[in-house]
């Protein structure tokens, strides 16, 4: 479909951008910062002062998080 092709090239662009340029690009769309204690099982997971990824309180003891987040 030459219509979805186009779009997918669009996009792609965006998402890729040009060489050498710094990639900022987010899925939310009309989204709002939320305050702080607001969603109390959420975490975020830092590597020398940078976010990496989220996770989930399950328990005291376990946090969910997708694999590539965590080193082996």
């Amino acid at each position: 479909n030459p219509v979805v092709s186009r779009l997918a090239d669009r996009f792609l662009g965006v998402i890729i951008g040009q060489c050498g340029e710094k990639h900022v690009f987010s899925m939310i769309v009309g989204g709002s910062d939320a305050s702080l204690g607001s969603w109390p099982w959420q975490v975020t997971l830092y590597n020398n002062y940078n976010h990496v990824c989220g996770g989930s309180i399950i328990d005291q003891f376990w946090i969910l998080t997708a694999a590539h987040c965590v080193e082996k």
